[in-house]
């Protein structure tokens, strides 16, 4: 018999990675003329979840902190434009939806280039690796093959993934 514990954990995984979908999904619709939207880089149907997915929440609050702090901003500031909420924060319990636009036109909005914007995006993520080494949570070679296939992604794909870690983290 499986542990209440356990089955509620494995029902947070599996919604995380359809939100988590549905989200890159819906980015990689809301691209520009000029871009064409990829899927490279997502996980195909019987792959592993994102990367993050279920990992320590410092993970996720390290990639919000600095995404928010990079536009002058709080994490609960930004939480209504990419991931319904408060920002993501402990004990937040709100599934409303994202109200806001895609992040590539945020940053767009406030003069940044998309090159910018990518390289904000996977410094946040390699520090929220770093965070997790730090905690003995993850290897270095674990991190390094992360970011990694972080880096292969698709500027939307990507962009979908930092908006991701707005979400409420019962979605993490």
């Amino acid at each position: 018999m499986t542990h209440p514990r356990e089955r509620g954990r494995t029902a947070s995984a599996a919604i995380a990675l359809a939100l988590a979908s549905l989200i890159v999904a819906g980015c990689a619709t809301t691209t520009t003329p000029q871009a064409r939207p990829t899927t490279a880089g997502l996980p195909k149907k019987g792959a592993p979840p994102l990367p993050g997915v279920g990992d320590p929440p410092i993970y996720w609050a390290t990639i919000r902190t600095t995404i928010a702090h990079a536009f002058h901003r709080t994490p609960r500031q930004l939480a209504p434009l990419w991931g319904g909420g408060s920002g993501g924060t402990t004990g937040s319990k709100s599934n409303t939806a994202p109200t806001g636009q895609p992040i590539n036109v945020y940053a767009a909005q406030h003069g940044w280039t998309v090159t910018r914007l990518r390289t904000l995006e996977l410094h946040a993520v390699q520090l929220a690796n770093s965070a997790l080494i730090h905690r003995h949570r993850l290897t270095a070679t674990a991190a390094s093959r992360r970011l990694h296939t972080i880096r292969s992604w698709s500027q939307s794909n990507l962009d979908g993934y930092t908006m991701f870690a707005f979400q409420p983290p019962q979605y993490q």
